[in-house]
């Protein structure tokens, strides 16, 4: 699953049914963000290069915070379960990812400044990025929020896969980009060529 499903819920549900999975995880999650910055410091050397997908990786066994509630949302079980955690670096998806946020911080401040409509995303992004205040004199002044900037551009390039199930660090990308291209796949089919669902039985 990609990180749209992430969250500890289905994770804790996931466990209680038994089911084995793999799933993308967000970089800025408590749990995970931690681990990435411990992994920063060796997971670009060499010895932790695969040059088949062209990553970095390192993968670790941690313990997933467990809980289960019952109907009434009360705690009945609260332990540690094993997880897999595989952490991956591309540089070449680091840097496209700071032009894609600088170029979007700097349409951000355009448009502030012309005073024009800013879009649901673009409203994210000065409310965390920036420090805006308005003077009858002044106008609009702008300043960056540096720490939280430097913060979000520190995590560009990483990605990371948790598994119940899978303990290898190359196998987990494998089987992960490979469900992500018959996914591209069913989009192509879906919405470029247009090939609707039949919605007749015969044949």
């Amino acid at each position: 699953m990609d990180r749209g499903f992430y969250s500890a819920k289905n994770i804790n549900a996931l466990y209680k049914e038994h089911y084995k999975f793999l799933i993308a995880a967000k970089t800025s999650n408590s749990f995970v963000s931690g681990l990435v910055e411990k992994a920063k410091g060796v997971i670009q050397n060499f010895s932790c290069y695969d040059a088949e997908h062209e990553v970095y990786y390192m993968g670790s066994t941690e313990n997933w915070p467990y809980i289960q509630k019952n109907r009434y949302g009360n705690i009945v079980i609260e332990e540690n379960r094993r997880i897999y955690v595989h952490i991956y670096y591309n540089g070449i998806r680091a840097e496209e990812e700071k032009s894609q946020f600088s170029k979007a911080l700097a349409l951000t401040e355009v448009a502030i400044r012309a005073n024009a409509e800013l879009s649901a995303t673009q409203k994210l992004l000065a409310e965390k990025y920036f420090i805006i205040k308005e003077t009858p004199k002044r106008g609009v002044q702008i300043q960056y929020n540096d720490g939280a900037i430097q913060k979000h551009m520190a995590q560009f390039g990483y990605f990371v896969l948790l598994s119940n199930d899978i303990k290898d660090s190359v196998s987990a990308i494998d089987i992960y980009r490979k469900k992500d291209t018959v996914e591209k796949a069913f989009d192509n089919l879906k919405d470029r060529l247009e090939m609707k669902r039949t919605t007749v039985h015969s044949d």
